[in-house]
């Protein structure tokens, strides 16, 4: 990411990253990564809840840009106006990445943000990253000596906290591989946590798994694979 950021920067291209998947699990320094807006969701990685988000925009830029839709909380009227005064036509954008703001404050999403990030940060995104990399390492290792098609290959840093099985499709939520499907309701039948995307198996590791959870689900996976699964 950071030679692209560096040719981006050069090149006086504005680059925008999606961090929906990594942020809170993969550690993200958006200076040294020189990008220059990054966008993220609260729900998944940061432990968060649905309906709230987060954008970095580098103040070099957001104070050049100006956003598609206006909201109230967009538009620069003065610390001490209150939420419903209303402007005239010539209004002045919030400095930096608040003139993207939109709508009414999620509050009760901001608390549980809050706590989340509390304790994501006492522990550190590099330790989580560390943490996560060695699950996902263990366990794509652990998927080959079985002889299951782990997307990537051998682990690398390639791969980080999401590992996925199988080989790519059309289909959004479902796969047409009988193997993988067989496999997919012996894991859901144990509360093993996966998704199914583009015809793949899904498993994600966060803060809070273990190597323990590793073997657990190549356990499950041996003895499905006895029951004359390939």
């Amino acid at each position: 990411m950071t030679a692209l950021g560096k040719i981006c920067r050069e090149q006086g291209i504005f680059l925008l990253v999606d961090a929906v998947q990594s942020t809170g699990v993969l550690h993200t320094d958006v200076e040294a990564m020189m990008v220059d807006g990054l966008a993220t969701s609260t729900q998944k990685g940061l432990c968060g809840l649905y309906g709230m988000g987060f954008l970095y925009c580098r103040r070099a830029w957001a104070d050049r840009l100006n956003p598609v839709y206006l909201a109230r909380f967009g538009v620069d009227l003065g610390d001490d106006a209150h939420e419903a005064t209303m402007g005239t036509e010539n209004y002045s954008l919030m400095a930096g990445a608040g003139r993207f703001d939109l709508g009414n404050y999620n509050y009760p999403a901001t608390a549980a943000a809050q706590q989340s990030l509390r304790i994501l940060a006492s522990i550190g995104t590099e330790n989580i990253e560390r943490h996560v990399t060695a699950l996902s390492h263990g366990f794509v290792e652990g998927l080959l000596e079985r002889g299951l098609p782990a997307a990537g290959g051998a682990p690398g840093p390639h791969l980080g906290h999401i590992v996925s099985v199988g080989t790519m499709g059309e289909a959004q939520d479902h796969t047409d591989d009988p193997v993988l499907r067989s496999l997919s309701d012996c894991l859901s039948a144990e509360n093993v946590v996966h998704t199914i995307r583009r015809g793949m198996l899904r498993f994600a590791f966060h803060v809070y798994n273990t190597p323990e959870d590793v073997a657990h689900v190549l356990n499950l996976i041996d003895v499905w694979r006895s029951h004359d699964n390939p």
